[in-house]
């Protein structure tokens, strides 16, 4: 009989789900913890399974720095710190990685997610991911995981994560952590390759992937290999994707190192996907942020270089229709569902990959469609970042990718010598037929015959212009394009306009710019409709008409024009996709998304005058009662700062701890995106982690995060970077070990070993 199981938070959803809102409550709920609380919390100083004593020295913002006379200690010590202030997100990216939402989440969509996660099999990603290590690589990951464990056996109280969501203690493995690492290496491009493989039986779904990939190729680069940028179309509006980074060489500062800023663009929680903090062992000297179970600084600096990325959307997967010959194997799992039956799920592997059509939501018609991800070779992303973290030059730096497969990524380079540069990392997959490249699926007799390495792809070192900017646009022009779609070109033509104004570029300079919410393209956008449309509108309308008309592109909290400019494009969008797309399902599909602006601008520039001045009047008339609601931008868009335990009905609002008018939007370098529509927008997606480092001083490092670095869903150090981030405020942090004895003065705590080696 398959196994029953009930969950606290199974039960909260059902109530929901019958309106029966009375009947249950939520008991489970972190008591509040000093700092000095979350100290004792941490193991005792005493017989620690290590071999030399370790030093940890405390920020005031709980940021730690670890000293160790070893590698292995400094690994382990890692492993303590991540447990220590982020165990419960750990274990949440744990089990979604590994297909087991259900198992606390019950049986509300996530049997869904954890069929397609399994079917993805980042498990097996995983153990290939390891067989790769090297020695000394290995040696790091079993001592960072021997630290999560030493932790979990020495925690003096489970995590609120444990009890909400009824986890069991387990200890970690190394396919753990690599598992998680896997999730993180997900192909972006998913998000779009499969949404458009369900709509496979909708009427006009090819020409609306055609126009899909039409738009998304329209994109400035970051660099050319013949040292000129490429030049685009003036409205070549509204990104879809996050990220940024550029850095500036020695010859425009005026130090003479080079200046890196990075800020990733992702999903906002607290605890932020991020944690910082810094490591000083015989081989690594590194500051900066690491993703709780991952065992590297991801974006930072050691003392000679530092790196930022971006997404590129890299094409790392393609979809093959297959036969019943292409079949290898099937296998059975069980997914543990919480509050409903337990779920067996058949999961077939084909020569070309895993049968993604065997997922329910995909199965549009019998064909049967594989799933063929560069992630399921051998790479060894761990090793390129262990290597980039102690790379002292741009060859070293650049040689580090040669194992790397995925996630696709633009990494920027700059050093102390005034050195700067960008690569592309990815495993670039290669038909046999590539005129099939931007196909949704390709045909059962094509194939991948081989691979571009980051080794094979442009990379550039110190360009004429002084400086490299990277905003998910097309980093630069390759045969095949390494991606199927880019961001549009709205935040890299501000990035490289404000690049190029100054002579000299200072750190302010790059506080101020990503602080930035201006957008030209939604600038030339309003002008464009205001010159193509006479001021003759109706008279009720007359007043949102002049508010959006004195807009001036910028998305700060007090703008009127701002909410008047969203809210008209968004009508328009709604009334062009009414009349182009017949389809709901497909009409559905882009309003869900970004994607509506992709295909906003090139529909407005084809209508003549007469047919345009009317779209608009017919949404002037729609927008004014919805633009009516709100004054400003910031009485529209908000940013809450909530645990993703926020999200659960009725009972949520115990983990949202704070909410604010929120500047910026989709488009701006301070990126601040929201789902489209004309009801209050809470952000969801943007900026959430800052960094900017003056190479020609170790000490010359500024970071923030929207949210904290203590993951105890009830602590002064959970947001407490709130409000700094608010305020365009940094923390600044040394490198150097003396100065990190003087500013990270919060607390210092030294571990000892079990048996001391003389």
């Amino acid at each position: 009989m398959q196994n029953l199981k009930i969950s606290r938070l199974s039960w909260i959803l059902l109530t929901f789900l019958l309106g029966n809102f009375g009947c249950t409550t939520l008991t489970t709920y972190p008591g509040w913890k000093t700092v000095e609380q979350r100290f004792q919390d941490f193991p005792d100083q005493q017989a620690w399974p290590i071999q030399r004593p370790v030093h940890i020295y405390w920020h005031e913002n709980r940021i730690p720095f670890i000293e160790a006379q070893t590698d292995a200690d400094c690994a382990f010590a890692i492993g303590v710190l991540h447990a220590h202030l982020r165990l419960g997100q750990m274990e949440v990216f744990k089990h979604l990685a590994s297909g087991r939402l259900s198992e606390s989440g019950g049986p509300f969509n996530l049997p869904e997610l954890d069929r397609a996660i399994r079917t993805v099999n980042l498990r097996k990603s995983a153990r290939l991911s390891l067989s790769q290590l090297n020695t000394e690589q290995k040696n790091w990951l079993k001592h960072y995981v021997r630290g999560i464990n030493f932790f979990i056996k020495n925690m003096k109280q489970k995590p609120v994560e444990y009890e909400f969501l009824d986890y069991e203690i387990e200890e970690w493995t190394m396919v753990d952590a690599l598992t998680v690492g896997r999730l993180a290496a997900g192909d972006a491009n998913w998000g779009s390759l499969l949404p458009f493989l369900t709509l496979r039986k909708e009427q006009n779904w090819h020409q609306v992937w055609k126009e899909y990939i039409a738009e998304g190729k329209r994109s400035l680069t970051s660099f050319s290999t013949d040292e000129k940028y490429s030049v685009n179309r003036i409205f070549s509006n509204f990104s879809r994707a996050g990220s940024n980074s550029v850095v500036v060489s020695g010859d425009k500062t005026q130090r003479g190192g080079a200046l890196i800023a990075s800020d990733p663009h992702l999903g906002i929680f607290v605890p932020n996907l991020w944690v910082l903090m810094g490591y000083k062992s015989p081989s690594y000297h590194v500051l900066g942020y690491m993703l709780p179970a991952i065992p590297v600084v991801t974006l930072g600096r050691n003392p000679d270089v530092a790196w930022g990325g971006t997404y590129m959307r890299g094409v790392s997967s393609h979809l093959f229709e297959v036969s019943p010959q292409d079949l290898v194997s099937e296998r059975k799992e069980t997914i543990g569902i919480r509050g409903w039956f337990d779920e067996t799920v058949t999961i077939r592997e084909s020569t070309k990959g895993p049968i993604i059509s065997d997922i329910p939501q995909f199965q549009q018609d019998d064909k049967m469609i594989a799933l063929n991800w560069a992630g399921h070779q051998p790479s060894n992303e761990l090793g390129t970042f262990l290597r980039v973290n102690k790379s002292r030059n741009w060859q070293e730096f650049h040689q580090s990718f040669e194992e790397y497969s995925v996630s696709g990524l633009n990494f920027t380079y700059a050093d102390r010598s005034g050195n700067i540069g960008m690569l592309l990392a990815i495993r670039q997959p290669l038909l046999k037929d590539e005129s099939e490249h931007f196909d949704l699926i390709k045909s059962q007799e094509n194939e991948i015959v081989a691979y571009k390495t980051p080794m094979d792809l442009p990379s550039v070192y110190n360009p004429s212009s002084g400086f490299v900017a990277s905003a998910n646009n097309m980093p630069v022009k390759t045969d095949p394009q390494v991606a199927f779609v880019f961001g549009q070109s709205d935040r890299i033509r501000r990035w490289q306009t404000l690049l190029a104004s100054n002579e000299t570029i200072a750190t302010q300079d790059l506080k101020n710019w990503q602080l930035d919410v201006f957008s030209q393209d939604g600038l030339d956008l309003k002008q464009y409709l205001h010159s193509q449309v006479s001021d003759e509108v109706p008279t009720e309308v007359h007043g949102y008409w002049d508010r959006f008309v004195r807009w001036d592109g910028h998305y700060t909290t007090e703008s009127e024009g701002a909410v008047s400019f969203e809210i008209l494009t968004w009508q328009m969008a709604l009334l062009i996709f009414e009349q182009q797309l017949s389809n709901d399902a497909l009409r559905e599909r882009l309003l869900k998304s970004d994607d509506w602006r992709m295909f906003l601008d090139r529909h407005i520039k084809q209508m003549d005058s007469s047919d345009l001045q009317q779209l608009v009047v017919e949404a002037l008339q729609k927008s004014s009662r919805a633009e009516a609601e709100f004054g400003t931008w910031g009485d529209m868009h908000k940013q809450v700062v909530q645990s993703p335990l926020g999200l659960v009905p009725m009972l949520g609002n115990r983990f949202q701890f704070e909410k604010y008018p929120s500047a910026g939007g989709g488009t701006t370098l301070n990126k601040a995106a929201f789902s489209p529509g004309f009801s209050q927008r809470n952000v969801t997606f943007g900026a959430q982690a800052r960094h900017i480092s003056d190479m020609s001083d170790p000490n010359e490092n500024y970071f923030v995060m929207l949210g904290g670095n203590d993951g105890w869903l009830n602590n002064p150090h959970l947001y407490d970077q709130v409000r700094l981030w608010r305020k365009g405020s940094y923390i600044k942090l040394p490198l150097e070990m003396e100065r990190v004895k003087q500013k990270f003065d919060l607390h210092q705590t030294t571990v000892f070993p079990l048996q001391p080696q003389l």
